[in-house]
């Protein structure tokens, strides 16, 4: 009798929840479907026909199934555009004892970032920078495709500035 209400229980949960079937690492309940394979390093980008439906997938062109491994990612929706990128960065968390602190990794969608290496006036956000609407370093120094520029992780919608984090050698919204 037990077995039966487990197996009435398990079969509840699939027809609610199929996707987990589908994708247990990344269900991307709150955003598009994600398919990026560990160990991707090509860079990502949005398929409507992937080998698993639309998402995002690892732009090397390596096939997925149901058995790929895959990276944790938490993409939004309406992420691709020219001022958002998507990459494998740190997944922030907290505790009492030290906050903001980096509790993983995954795929995300990041504000565009070209602020120079050696940067030390702070950064700001232009919509007409010399690379498009980013983050650029508040020196006034111009910037192009051949300018050595720093990592960055900075969230979408960060109102509160931005620092460089020594802990993960990026750029990251300061909240």
């Amino acid at each position: 009798m037990k077995v039966t209400k487990n197996k009435i229980t398990i079969f509840s949960i699939a027809a609610l929840f199929p996707i987990f079937l589908i994708h247990p690492v990344n269900p991307a309940i709150a955003g598009d479907a994600c398919y990026i394979h560990s160990g991707c390093k090509k860079g990502v980008g949005y398929s409507q026909k992937g080998s698993l439906g639309q998402g995002w997938y690892c732009t090397d062109g390596q096939e997925v199934n149901k058995q790929s491994n895959f990276d944790n990612c938490s993409i939004n929706t309406g992420c691709s555009s020219d001022v958002r990128s998507v990459k494998y960065g740190p997944v922030w968390g907290g505790n009492e004892h030290a906050l903001p602190r980096v509790t993983g990794q995954a795929w995300q969608c990041y504000d565009n970032a070209f602020i120079h290496k050696g940067c030390t006036k702070g950064a700001v956000y232009a919509k007409d920078g010399t690379m498009g609407s980013a983050w650029y370093c508040n020196d006034g120094q111009k910037v192009d495709e051949s300018t050595q520029i720093d990592a960055s992780f900075i969230s979408p919608g960060c109102t509160e500035g931005v620092k460089y984090d020594s802990s993960i050698n990026a750029w990251r919204c300061n909240d």
